[in-house]
């Protein structure tokens, strides 16, 4: 009988040592999480839009073309290449300077296919919610940035990290991330592992 408490009690107290970790790393969620490719980014989040710009022209200013789909943009030109997978995308005919996308409602997840290397900073109205890490590199080749973020934003400025130059932005995408599981539930699942534990160690007697 002794034998049988103190296995009772070990399991219990590993099960909601685990409960605590679970609950320690879902209340301290990451600011903004990293994205290289979309079948990881699509994984994180519960629904997102996309714009290709192939329903407009090359060298077309791009501002409120999308605002029926809550989007606007500020110093893009759309350019035509084989080198995008649609043959269309954006970039900043002022040469060195960012593209800036203002969403209409706020959003927590963001992601764009890259010819360039890009950063994205996120902000809600003037205060910045966090900045992504660097993707893509300073050559000319196919590459994908996506971020989540713990904290709603409003507006995407997108810089080229690499070099002295625009971004370049084939398509861009928008939604909502995923939500992580909350402490509270996590710590339950944890005691109610041990009340099933102890019932069954009582029915086993």
């Amino acid at each position: 009988m002794p034998i049988l408490v103190l296995q009772i009690a070990f399991k219990m107290k590993r099960v909601l040592i685990l409960a605590f970790a679970f609950g320690a790393v879902a209340s301290s969620p990451a600011q903004v999480v990293n994205y290289t490719t979309a079948l990881s980014w699509n994984s994180a989040v519960d629904y997102y839009q996309a714009i290709t710009f192939t329903s407009l022209s090359p060298n077309v200013s791009v501002t409120n073309q999308y605002a029926g789909a809550g989007v606007n943009f500020q110093d893009a030109v759309t350019w035509g290449s084989s080198d995008f997978t649609d043959g269309i995308g954006i970039f900043n005919a002022g040469g060195s300077s960012p593209i800036e996308i203002d969403f209409t409602n706020n959003t927590t997840a963001f992601a764009s296919d890259l010819l360039v290397g890009a950063q994205y900073s996120l902000y809600e109205g003037s205060t910045l919610v966090g900045t992504s890490n660097a993707f893509g590199s300073n050559s000319f080749a196919e590459s994908y940035g996506g971020v989540t973020s713990a904290v709603a934003f409003d507006r995407v400025i997108v810089s080229n990290w690499a070099v002295a130059a625009t971004p370049v932005l084939d398509n861009i995408y928008w939604g909502a991330a995923a939500p992580a599981p909350e402490p509270v539930s996590m710590v339950a699942l944890g005691v109610g592992a041990v009340s099933l534990l102890v019932r069954r160690r009582r029915n086993l007697r």
